[in-house]
């Protein structure tokens, strides 16, 4: 056994010296368990939270260390919890969403317990998925959330206790209805993008309330998240 270990010290302290790059070492936190989604505490980055199937959300508050297990409602049925949101400036509050849900799940207590404060009128299954809910950057009491199909933009103005229909991003039939990201320009109050299914991203230029449609790429894929330049106004 030393002979290995020596052996593998002489091969790393080799690679190094050659300059070679060596690859990270990555350990499982959550053996075992699927995660589909993942939101870090903007004011604390040892406290995050990942979804799990069946309505559960894994919390840790010492940097992944370890986890304990939340249920968001009932556990039962086959769920998955893809969309999680912290808020930014009272990071108690945190909404989740995804498969098979019927719309937002909102804690007001960091994930303890949670209440639904957006569902379908009709009853419908409503989900959310990935990067589909977000605070507007200058505005945090006013937040924003992408219904994944069909493509209805909410907004609410009071944290997300409440939730009203603004408008329709997408068509009524066709790949680009589905939607799965959303953004607010941070140096302007009117610009918000939503992007989804088939490459297309949905510019408003009037807080959401109308949009116009523009390709990204030519090849079919997914618009699965947004982030704006620090660096360059409007990039």
């Amino acid at each position: 056994m030393k002979s290995v270990v020596a052996s593998v010290i002489v091969a790393l302290t080799a690679m190094l010296a050659a300059g070679a790059a060596v690859a990270q070492t990555w350990m499982p936190v959550i053996p075992y368990r699927a995660v589909y989604s993942m939101a870090v505490n903007p004011l604390n980055a040892k406290s995050i939270y990942a979804g799990n199937i069946a309505r559960t959300v894994f919390r840790t508050t010492d940097g992944g260390v370890t986890w304990e297990e939340l249920a968001v409602g009932s556990t039962s049925g086959s769920s998955k919890i893809s969309c999680l949101y912290i808020h930014p400036v009272d990071t108690n509050l945190v909404f989740a969403g995804g498969n098979e849900f019927n719309g937002i799940d909102r804690s007001t207590d960091g994930g303890v317990t949670w209440a639904s404060v957006l569902t379908d009128p009709q009853g419908f299954r409503a989900e959310f998925h990935g990067e589909s809910i977000i605070a507007h950057p200058t505005a945090a009491d006013t937040m924003y959330a992408i219904r994944n199909s069909p493509g209805t933009l909410y907004r609410s103005t009071d944290r997300g206790a409440t939730w009203d229909s603004l408008s329709s991003p997408g068509p009524a039939s066709g790949g680009d209805r589905y939607f799965r990201s959303i953004t607010v320009a941070p140096d302007s109050a009117n610009i918000v993008l939503v992007g989804g299914y088939t490459t297309f991203v949905h510019r408003s230029t009037d807080g959401g309330r109308t949009f116009t449609k523009d390709p990204v790429a030519t090849r079919t894929g997914t618009v699965g998240a947004f982030r704006w330049s620090t660096l360059t106004a409007g990039t």
